[in-house]
Order: structure tokens, then C-alpha cells, then sequence
């Protein structure tokens, strides 16, 4: 039985200010520190023999603090690297707004197929990290884990559980969140795990 526990790096400085980061960067907050310490602590428990992540800065920050903490080296794949935001990077969502109202109007209204301006759609994130998602269930480890991000974290968890577009344009994962997904056989169990909550079965739903 194959297991893979989807983690997102800590709360990053833009995090806290709401900007697009895509492929930009900028570094873990105190309390996204936190997030990675308190993320590692739980993974202790888990028996991990894999540890793979995206190469950016906030996912080696992340990733270096739970390698630490559960004993396995991390390795590193482009293809965990956030969404490509395009022109939108570095922007909030206001910014968006004033300078594309058109472009972005419509990805409101289909943030599944839409793509910033020079950026990347769910879709195309599916393609790019699908054959890696493969090979680490095929591979000989029992349990890996995945430091990335919240939206290729999303493209994921869409082609891993089959998610329609209206499934998955719903799907958040909090920095302090954890998905493991288990597979058995052709069936596959999704949990996730928050501190203060423990393991819940299921995606995670925000509060109202």
C-alpha cells in the first residue's frame, strides 16, 4: 500500500501581503517556520522513506526543515515548481484586477481553464506533474512525501482523486495542511491532517 503526503511550504512573506508568487520567490515567515516545524513534527510518525520537492526558495526552506526532522535526504523536480502566473507574479489580486480587468474577469468566472497572461492553467500543471506522480507510485518507497505549493499542490490532488473542474476549482490547502493519499489498488483514500484537528477524511473544506 503506497502512500503520498502532499505538503505546502510554510507561510511566506506574500502569503501574508495576498501576492501571486508563481515562480517568484519570497522567504518564510516566523509563523511559516512554524508551519514547516510543526508539519515535520507530524511526518515523524510516519515511517517516510521519500522526500521530493520543488526547487524554489520557499519549498528548500520548508523541505530542509522536515528532512531534518524525519531523517530522509530531500531531492529536488522542476515539476513541483508553483503555477506560472505570468505577467500576474509579484501582483495581488487588486493589482490584477485595475490592470486586467477583462483577462481578469474571466478567470473568475473559469479559474480551471483560464490562464494569466503568459502563465499556466490547471490543465497544463496536470501534464506537467502527471508522469512524476506516477513514477513515485510505482517507485519502491511505501510513503514520500511532497513539499510544492498550494496551486500545483491542487493540480495534484485533480489528477490523483479524478476531480471535475467544479471539484477542483473548490480545493485549498492552508500552509499548515497535509494530504496523504493512500492507494489501494484502483482505489485511492484521501485524508488531511491540521493541527489542533488531527486526521480528517476528505478534502479539506474552509470554514463558511
Amino acid at each position: 500500500m503506497k502512500s503520498l503526503y502532499l505538503v505546502r511550504h510554510g507561510q511566506t512573506r506574500w502569503n501574508a501581503e495576498q501576492r501571486l508568487q508563481g515562480r517568484m520567490d519570497s522567504p518564510l515567515t516566523v509563523l511559516g517556520e512554524s508551519h514547516a516545524a510543526n508539519n515535520a513534527g507530524w511526518l515523524a510518525g510516519e515511517q517516510i522513506s521519500s522526500l521530493v520537492a520543488s526547487p524554489l526558495g520557499r519549498t528548500r526552506t520548508t523541505a530542509r526543515i522536515v528532512a531534518q526532522r524525519i531523517g530522509v535526504a530531500a531531492r529536488f523536480d522542476d515539476r513541483l515548481m508553483e503555477r506560472h502566473c505570468g505577467a500576474w507574479e509579484g501582483l495581488t489580486l487588486t493589482e490584477v484586477a485595475a490592470r486586467w480587468p477583462g483577462e481578469y474577469s474571466a478567470w473568475r468566472a473559469d479559474p480551471f481553464h483560464c490562464r494569466p497572461p503568459g502563465g499556466e492553467n490547471l490543465p497544463d500543471m496536470m501534464a506537467r506533474v502527471s508522469a512524476l506522480l506516477d513514477a513515485l507510485r510505482a517507485s519502491r518507497h511505501e510513503r514520500t512525501v511532497i513539499v510544492s505549493h498550494g496551486l500545483i499542490g491542487r493540480a495534484m490532488l485533480t489528477y490523483l482523486l479524478s476531480l471535475d473542474a467544479a471539484v477542483a476549482n473548490t480545493v485549498r490547502q492552508p500552509n499548515d495542511l497535509i494530504y496523504r493519499l493512500t492507494f489501494h489498488a484502483a482505489r485511492v483514500g484521501c485524508e488531511h491532517y491540521r493541527p489542533g484537528a488531527g486526521l480528517t477524511a476528505g478534502l479539506f473544506t474552509p470554514p463558511a
